[in-house]
């Protein structure tokens, strides 16, 4: 029997992908910190780091969608966006990070304190090579977590009660998972973002674009810092803060439309 060309998946399903992956999540990451220790920051740690967000982020997303008889493509909203949501997201992408960086970053750090832990996360990476950081924390987690939580969870949501609910809903979530306490806020204000993207362009690849984007910016910059500067320290000038949030509500504008046509 073919499957069904279902547009979402059912809440239920979408519900126990989530589960299946905060049980990985928490499993595999302890059985990968105390198998491999400090080798964390060497390539066994960026390979591991990999598998286990495809293990615990696309795989269950899915498995769902094998074990509710619908389409994958369909109902993880694998289409292919159009040209002017391509660029809404580029620009998006590319501005972004500077907007959470400049404001929302440090408020996290100033809320819930934790800027050791940041920094001995970041160490974990200085000694990799840029291009395997880059897989490991932009290229992987751009797919994997999209296929998850705005291509299962946030449809599902967004089919039963509409698209703000929808987004902040799947960014709580999504915040969750960004752990310790200080990451939440930028991950929170991201997943808003990623969502926004994703269910008003109709394509979780859109999301997957500016996430790509937004992770590979913000990491290439962190890697190739000096190592006594800080990403929350750099005094950025104000014009070009004004000139990335600017960016952002036109690549938002962009993604919007679509969204709007397909409502009439």
């Amino acid at each position: 029997m073919a499957r069904r060309p279902a547009d979402h998946l059912p809440l239920r399903a979408a519900n126990a992908a989530l589960t299946l992956a905060v049980v990985s999540v928490l499993v595999l990451g302890s059985l990968l910190a105390s198998v491999l220790g400090e080798s964390m920051s060497g390539l066994a740690g960026q390979l591991g780091t990999i598998g286990l967000q495809v293990l615990a982020f696309a795989l269950p997303a899915v498995l769902v969608c094998w074990a509710s008889d619908v389409q994958i493509t369909t109902a993880l909203g694998l289409s292919f966006p159009p040209a002017r949501v391509i660029v809404g997201a580029i620009l998006v992408g590319s501005s972004f990070w500077l907007v959470n960086a400049t404001f929302i970053a440090p408020l996290g750090l100033e809320l819930f304190g934790g800027r050791e832990e940041l920094e001995k996360m970041s160490q974990h990476f200085a000694d990799a090579p840029l291009l395997m950081v880059l897989v490991s924390t932009a290229v992987t987690p751009a797919i994997c977590e999209e296929l998850l939580f705005r291509g299962a969870f946030a449809r599902a949501i967004a089919a039963r009660t509409g698209l703000t609910s929808a987004v902040v809903v799947s960014a709580l979530v999504f915040a969750a998972i960004h752990f310790p306490l200080a990451r939440m806020l930028p991950a929170l204000a991201t997943g808003l973002v990623l969502g926004y993207v994703a269910l008003a362009s109709g394509s979780t690849l859109a999301a997957m674009l500016v996430h790509l984007i937004n992770n590979s910016i913000a990491i290439a910059l962190a890697h190739l810092a000096e190592p006594d500067s800080s990403g929350a320290e750099i005094a950025t000038p104000v014009w070009m803060v004004m000139a990335a949030a600017l960016t952002v509500m036109v690549g938002t504008a962009l993604v919007w439309g679509p969204h709007r046509a397909s409502r009439k």
